[in-house]
């Protein structure tokens, strides 16, 4: 494209502008953006006028704007600057308008054209998410800088250590279904049986409990009869999350069968499989395409006698999710969350990929804000992250809004006949669920007229099978004493 020499005047307008802007006294992303801004660090500033631009922020188009002009943290560029200042003028921010204007007059006239139907393109791509971004979560920043801990003991991954040993032999070397098989496009799919030992792999995400239970199990990579395995999780007792000296919620991740052996025992017991891996991802190793950076990644993660630089799984996801790899933008999120590295940037990850309609994202996005210390507690968001994740089928995402419809401190959101619908759905696979037991009996104390003795029979499974788990069921057991009367199965109304 080819410009005319800006004016001096111009650069003066947008310099003025942002020297002049006093910094707000409230803690927010748009004040840790201008004091990184003030130091410049211009890198770290743009990422959080991102986030703030994310949540409909003038100040944060407009800084944008300024920095893509001027060229502080990226490369001048006259058409995205052009954008950011567009939608600022939106919104009659600062000088937007006058900027806008006077970059038209130092522009070629076929350059003007083809910026402004870009600038078009970009709100109107804006506008259809427009939804979006009054849902999008907002991290706390006052509590930004705690961490949560694992009472007891120093080593929250309990569960990896004490399964990844366990007498699994005699397992079927089989491909299971996953629901993330296809999606992922599983290099897994493609290796064969090459021994006798039937060995199995198995990556696995779960939700670590307040009470230190480990509770609703997803698969992320599978490899061989992981039934065993999964039978296993349930009932895992682990330490208990604590964030502020109050109990928290936590999600982890547990690497199980050949993918916690290190390279000796690979080699020795399974090297036909070790040698087949190997050559699977040898084309991924320096390709710069995003797909092939986030596979190459995953298999780093995924085996632990897979040789990796410091940093270098970090890298490659970062690198993908930058590009818009939905799936790389998610696990660099979730990655950056589990290892508490950077809360707020995990955040913003996971946000990314579930404005792109990724499922587990969705899900994820509605969790954290119900559940995460660092992120603001939003009831009305997180059920429209759960139900987007919920009409795809997401069983997990399913039992939230039910929870949701019932429970809510917002009663505003409370929908019986709702959160009923979602039940029935579960009904064939949930049903040894502890959850969906005591949902049901909630739900059958608040449709009209009330069923206390279905109500009393759901919660008295959902106990039993709570007790069965490990999981802390004082509080239902608190419940059903104020059902019943004493020890006979009285019904009396509460």
């Amino acid at each position: 494209m080819k410009f005319k020499r800006l004016t001096r005047k111009v650069s003066q307008s947008v310099k003025f502008l942002l020297l002049s802007i006093t910094l707000p006294v409230a803690a927010s992303n748009i004040y840790i953006a201008d004091q990184y801004f003030e130091e410049e660090k211009y890198q770290p500033a743009m990422v959080e006028y991102l986030l703030e631009a994310e949540q409909g922020s003038a100040r944060a188009y407009y800084q944008l704007g300024a920095m893509y002009y001027l060229g502080l943290g990226t490369d001048k560029n006259i058409k995205q600057a052009l954008m950011w200042f567009s939608l600022a003028s939106e919104h009659y921010y600062g000088n937007a308008k006058e900027i806008i204007v006077r970059l038209h007059s130092e522009l070629l006239p076929e350059d003007v054209t083809d910026i402004n139907i870009s600038v078009q393109e970009f709100l109107a791509k804006l506008a259809l998410k427009s939804e979006q971004y009054r849902y999008i979560p907002q991290i706390n920043n006052e509590v930004l800088v705690n961490k949560i801990s694992f009472v007891t003991q120093d080593d929250p991954d309990v569960l990896y250590h004490s399964l990844a040993q366990a007498d699994l032999d005699g397992l079927d070397f089989s491909f299971e279904s996953d629901a993330d098989f296809s999606e992922e496009e599983n290099y897994q799919e493609q290796l064969e049986d090459p021994t006798k030992n039937k060995p199995y792999f198995l990556v696995v995400d779960y939700e670590i409990a307040p009470d230190g239970s480990a509770r609703d199990f997803t698969t992320v990579q599978t490899m061989g009869s992981v039934t065993k395995a999964m039978a296993e999780l349930p009932g895992s007792h682990l330490l208990q999350p604590v964030f502020n000296a109050s109990k928290a919620s936590f999600v982890h991740r547990s690497y199980l069968g050949i993918a916690a052996y290190d390279v000796f025992k690979i080699k020795q017991e399974f090297s036909d499989i070790y040698h087949k891996i190997k050559r699977l991802v040898s084309p991924l190793k320096g390709n710069v395409e995003p797909k092939a950076q986030y596979q190459y990644a995953m298999v780093l993660m995924s085996f632990n006698w897979m040789h990796r630089e410091a940093g270098e799984v970090d890298g490659l996801l970062k690198s993908a999710a930058e590009s818009g790899y939905a799936l790389a933008q998610y696990e660099y999120g979730l990655k950056l969350y589990r290892e508490q590295q950077d809360p707020k940037q995990a955040l913003y990850w996971l946000t990314q990929a579930g404005k792109q309609g990724l499922l587990k994202a969705e899900y994820r996005l509605g969790r954290l804000l119900l559940e995460s210390p660092w992120v603001i507690r939003d009831e009305k968001k997180a059920l429209y992250w759960l139900e987007k994740a919920a009409k795809k089928n997401h069983l997990i995402a399913m039992r939230k809004v039910a929870e949701v419809k019932l429970l809510a401190q917002d009663k505003g959101l409370h929908d019986v006949n709702g959160a009923m619908n979602y039940l029935a759905l579960l009904e064939e696979n949930q049903t040894d669920n502890p959850d969906y037991n005591y949902l049901q009996a909630i739900a059958y104390t608040s449709i009209k007229p009330r069923q206390l003795s279905t109500a009393v029979s759901y919660i008295r499974d959902a106990i039993k099978l709570g007790e069965n788990y490990n999981w802390d069921v004082a509080p239902w057991q608190a419940q059903l004493k104020k059902w019943t009367s004493g020890a006979s199965v009285t019904i009396k109304e509460l």
